[in-house]
């Protein structure tokens, strides 16, 4: 045997090797973009991932994805499935403005109900988070989502959506794992998109307010309420000049008196929280019109009747015609 037949077997024989050793090993890619948080410009501190740009010929391999120092792995199905599309229930699902498909990998993960160590196969998500923030994901399932905590290992807790909700958000932790999966209740959830936001302060500044409307505002608060973890993360009042907030964030505004309607820019009941200032107007909302009658009491013993705000205290006197009234009041 001479030298280059040597050398080709040996070449031969150490790819042949790699391949085995290789065999079953996730594929680690990487995004040559950050995802966009909806509303706002690429980041290095948020990451928007649909799972239709990861498909290719609408099939998506399971591996590991990088988002920043955290990572988000799609593991294989049991069997070795690929992640697809597996019918049309999962086609067609509107997520932040977009429409868009469900993916999934075969059946759920085996120890789904009640996982004492990580999964390694079955259709579920494993978020490796290396810094604070808060995780969303989006998916399609007639059942709930379950986001399994670990810690050091070990199965620290769980949270679960409503039944039948577009998604699933969480505050992740630095150097815990989250498993995102379905039950041993259904196989019918695939995953759309997820999203990655670190933790991070920022200070949204209030440029100007209008107030249109000539009511006593001083009782009034406006809350700031976070839309995917749906926690009040401010209150504000009339004047107020900024909010801190986190930055990326989706938030939703709102009153506490259904009379009076708070909205951002041109007339949105949200906005994102980042480095341009807001401004919040406040309109007041028309009265509407209630009546009804009076029953179990004489009719010519009601004098009168008077409706009372019990958020804000104010009264509205109402109109009595024999056993009949009606007033003009406040909505909400």
């Amino acid at each position: 045997m001479n030298l280059r037949k040597s050398f080709l077997m040996l070449f031969v024989l150490f790819f042949a090797l790699s391949g085995i050793f290789a065999q079953g090993a996730l594929e680690e890619f990487v995004l040559n973009r950050t995802g966009v948080i909806p509303g706002e410009k690429e980041s290095e501190e948020s990451y928007f991932i649909w799972f239709d740009d990861l498909a290719e010929g609408g099939i998506i391999k399971s591996g590991v994805l990088q988002m920043g120092d955290s990572s988000l792995t799609l593991l294989p199905g049991l069997n070795g499935e690929d992640w697809s599309v597996p019918n049309g229930n999962f086609q067609g699902h509107e997520r932040e403005g977009r429409v868009a498909n469900a993916y999934k990998a075969g059946n759920r993960p085996k120890d789904c109900n009640d996982y004492q160590s990580l999964p390694e196969s079955g259709t579920a998500l494993i978020f490796d988070a290396a810094e604070n923030g808060t995780l969303t994901v989006y998916f399609w399932s007639g059942s709930f989502l379950r986001a399994t905590d670990f810690e050091d290992g070990k199965n620290v807790g769980i949270k679960e959506s409503e039944v039948g909700a577009p998604f699933l958000s969480l505050k992740a932790e630095e150097g815990h794992q989250y498993v995102l999966s379905t039950t041993g209740k259904t196989n019918n959830c695939g995953y759309i998109a997820v999203s990655f936001i670190k933790d991070q302060p920022v200070e949204v500044k209030i440029d100007s307010w209008d107030v249109q409307s000539k009511s006593d505002l001083s009782s009034l608060d406006i809350y700031i309420t976070d839309h995917n973890l749906l926690t009040q993360d401010a209150v504000i009042k009339n004047g107020d000049k900024s909010i801190a907030l986190s930055k990326g964030h989706t938030y939703d505004i709102s009153t506490s008196d259904g009379g009076f309607l708070a909205t951002v820019g041109s007339g949105e009941t949200s906005f994102v929280a980042g480095g341009s200032p807001i401004r919040v107007t406040i309109t007041e909302v028309p009265d509407v019109s209630i009546s009804g009658s009076f029953t179990g009491l004489d009719s010519s013993s009601v004098k009168g009747i008077k409706f009372v705000n019990i958020l804000t205290g104010a009264t509205t006197e109402g109109e009595v015609n024999g056993n009949a009234y009606k007033a003009s009041v406040k909505p909400g």
